[in-house]
């Protein structure tokens, strides 16, 4: 509970930042994981509390969230969108992986699909500080 509790404080505390200091893409980027991490905790608060073998709702939610993060880095000079795709496309990955690892254990499987958010964050969070200093 204290861990979930942490996540939400700092993942509100960087979305405020990025929709306050972003530029627009950064706010995409941002919304996106809104939008990701929202629909994925209402799921598992309806009952969805199933994760093996494939958790067909969040794998769709994933999937969305890919090609969001997709169409961002086509929309972008930057290298940070491409860092986005490449971690949600690891999280997309674990979900099909999930079908063929039959002795995965639930929670290696959750830790798997949460530790890609994190970074996600950071690099959002980053990219927004770096454009406030580096203005073009």
């Amino acid at each position: 509970m204290l861990w979930g509790i942490l996540f939400w404080l700092l993942f509100l505390s960087v979305t405020a930042y990025v929709l306050i200091k972003g530029d627009t893409l950064k706010r995409a980027a941002i919304g996106t994981m809104f939008f990701g991490v929202s629909a994925t905790t209402i799921i598992y608060a309806l009952g969805s509390h199933k994760w093996l073998p494939l958790n067909v709702s969040i794998l769709s939610i994933d999937s969305i969230a890919l090609l969001a993060f997709i169409w961002i880095s086509v929309r972008s000079r930057q290298i940070w969108p491409l860092l986005l795709v490449a971690w949600q496309l690891a999280a997309v990955t674990i979900h099909v992986a999930s079908l063929f690892a039959v002795n995965l254990m639930p929670r290696a499987y959750g830790i798997g699909q949460g530790i890609w958010a994190y970074l996600q964050f950071a690099t959002i969070f980053a990219a927004t500080v770096r454009g406030r200093r580096n203005p073009k």
